[in-house]
């Protein structure tokens, strides 16, 4: 891990906690979860570099699920249509973490991450309120993809992709409390 990736880290450690804490005592209290759990990833991340990829993908396992509901619900979808998309989002996100893992089949991890994010894609373009929060998450969402293909194909060093990572976490995080 380079000098510069820990030091992003640090800086969306420090961005993100004080995001979950100015939330904790606002009136979206329960959305600081999502910022807490991200904190709580990058302080392990700081204190076990080797573990990045596992942290970074346990955090999304538990922080996209609690975003996209947050933003279903805003926008009036029921208990099942929430169900519904937090399913298709762990699996998109467990494909992923199988893509790196995987010596072999990482285009097919891509591939099968990327088919579910199509109806996760299309039903955020379809909700009426809470445009802005939408917005982000859809433009950051449709990074993250972009940003580990261009690790897989070469076109950017590991450091580069933690770099981008952590930024991208970091805005759509603290984005999104602040939007929603």
């Amino acid at each position: 891990m380079t000098d510069t990736v820990q030091q992003f880290q640090t800086v969306a450690f420090y961005a993100l906690f004080v995001t979950f804490a100015v939330t904790l005592f606002s009136e979206n209290y329960a959305l600081s979860v999502i910022p807490g759990i991200a904190a709580l990833a990058y302080w392990y991340m700081m204190k076990e570099p080797a573990k990045t990829q596992q942290y970074r993908y346990m955090d999304w396992a538990a922080t996209t699920p609690l975003i996209l509901a947050a933003i279903l619900l805003k926008n009036g979808a029921s208990w099942s249509t929430v169900g519904l998309y937090v399913l298709l989002d762990l699996v998109m996100i467990g494909a992923g973490y199988q893509g790196v893992q995987s010596k072999e089949n990482k285009r097919m991890w891509f591939i099968l991450g990327c088919v579910m994010f199509v109806p996760i894609l299309l039903v955020l373009l379809d909700m009426k309120r809470t445009k802005s929060a939408v917005y982000l998450t859809l433009l950051l969402w449709i990074l993250y993809p972009l940003v580990w293909v261009s690790e897989e194909e070469r076109l950017i060093e590991t450091s580069t992709s933690n770099e981008c990572y952590t930024v991208m976490d970091v805005v759509a995080k603290a984005g999104l409390v602040v939007l929603l």
